[in-house]
């Protein structure tokens, strides 16, 4: 199971979406969503951990979960050190699967891709 995490932009379009950042799930590095850019919503490139950090810090409202909780940028940081490439899960020792790593087994790697930090992006939908 999983939690999806969104941002709701500081300034933003009436009927735009809000965006996707990604999802952490228990025994998985956090994978985020790769978006191209898009000059209609003002979206840049975000095909990076560093470039959507950058983004959310400076063009977001709020962060909030699917259950719509919000969360500061320090506890959205806090859950992605949590969930970096190669982190071991502390309960048990357990270290957290890569969704790209995994998904590289099957066709699914055509749909992601490993960012230069080694954090997981999927350019489909997340399930």
């Amino acid at each position: 199971m999983g939690t999806n995490y969104y941002i709701k932009k500081k300034e933003r379009k009436v009927n735009e979406p809000d965006l996707h950042i990604g999802k952490n799930s228990w025994g998985w590095q956090f994978s985020f969503q790769a978006y191209e850019a898009d000059d209609y919503y003002g979206t840049p490139e975000l095909k990076s951990k560093e470039q959507w950090l950058e983004y959310i810090f400076l063009n977001s409202d709020s962060i909030y979960d699917e259950y719509n909780e919000n969360i500061s940028f320090n506890e959205f940081l806090e859950i992605l050190e949590a969930k970096q490439p190669g982190s071991i899960r502390k309960v048990d020792g357990f270290v957290n699967l890569n969704h790209h790593i995994e998904c590289s087994k099957t066709n699914w790697a055509q749909y992601g891709y490993l960012d230069p930090e080694g954090w997981s992006f999927t350019t489909s939908d997340f399930f």
